[in-house]
């Protein structure tokens, strides 16, 4: 949960910059009565580009689809959003293609897992492709994960489950009706009757 405020505070604080920046041009353009025409033309011109680039989305990547729709709730339409991964991907042994490498180049943002999620051709490539450490934001670094033993699912076995589930296993339902069929409707209103 703290990941989450984490997160979000940093896409914001994102957003609120770029905002920011578009707002701070309205007050800083003037124009002076004496100036020539040309002048006044290419003022607005480099108003009028500057307001372009501050109006496009923030470009974010994120390795697999799960981090993906994570980023996508939380920034909204607010970005320009590519997901790495298909969701049919296994991460652990993912290798980025050609047009992978170029959309890694083109992202403004780049989230990932960590934690030996990813592969590691794939985080070689994050880290020498992105421009700055703060470009690459590692989730999983930011919460507590939960480790699990080489086979995975020990604890299970504390739990008792598997002995309820035996037992229901011997008495089957077939066994549990045949105890009935022993007896027989027609027995069975006969000791009613009497």
């Amino acid at each position: 949960m703290r990941f989450e405020y984490i997160l979000k505070f940093a896409v914001i604080t994102m957003l609120l910059l770029i905002v920011a920046c578009g707002n701070g041009d309205d007050s800083s353009t003037t124009t002076v009565e004496d100036s020539s025409v040309e002048e006044t033309t290419s003022t607005t011109t480099a108003e009028e580009s500057s307001t372009e680039e501050l109006s496009a989305k923030l470009t974010v990547l994120a390795t697999t689809p799960m981090i993906g729709e994570f980023v996508n709730k939380v920034a909204g339409d607010n970005i320009e959003l590519t997901i790495l991964m298909p969701y049919s991907a296994d991460p652990h042994s993912f290798e980025p293609s050609p047009k992978d490498v170029k959309k890694i180049d083109g992202a403004d943002l780049v989230f990932y897992t960590g934690l030996k999620y990813e592969s590691v051709n794939l985080l070689k490539l994050l880290q020498n492709s992105v421009t700055s450490e703060e470009l690459l934001v590692e989730l999983g670094s930011r919460i507590n994960p939960i480790r699990f033993d080489e086979e995975g699912h020990n604890d299970h076995d504390e739990h008792g489950d598997e002995d309820k589930h035996d037992d229901h296993d011997e008495h089957g339902d077939e066994e549990g009706h045949d105890d009935h069929d022993e007896h027989g409707d027609e027995e069975g209103h006969d000791d009613h009757d009497e």
